[in-house]
């Protein structure tokens, strides 16, 4: 028989099923700020969300949060494709997710 919990801590909800006698579990975990998820793992679709509003910002490994970059236009020759390359570049660097050059 599976039974439901809910647990808060601040911002923190984890939900879900607790199994017994041999049933599975899953549990939902959801990391809150004032306005939306900022993480929200779905047990049920095996899925991770972070960032839920596209207007809340991401950093990695130190780097200064961001939000969302703009669309990068789609390279048209040989050119372009490596202006391109280069913005990619800046904006994984920005992130944090690429050391600076």
């Amino acid at each position: 028989m599976k039974k439901s919990h809910n647990i808060y801590l601040n911002y923190i909800l984890i939900e879900g099923n607790v199994g017994e006698g041999g049933d599975s579990c899953g549990a939902d975990l959801t990391w809150k700020t004032d306005n939306y998820n900022g993480i929200f793992g779905d047990a049920s679709n095996d899925s991770i969300v972070l960032m839920s509003d596209a207007s809340g910002k991401i950093g990695f490994f130190g780097a200064t949060a961001l939000a969302r970059h703009t669309h990068i236009a789609d390279a048209s020759d040989a050119a372009t494709v490596i202006t391109v390359c280069n913005h990619i570049l800046s904006v994984l660097e920005e992130y944090g997710l690429l050391a600076s050059a």
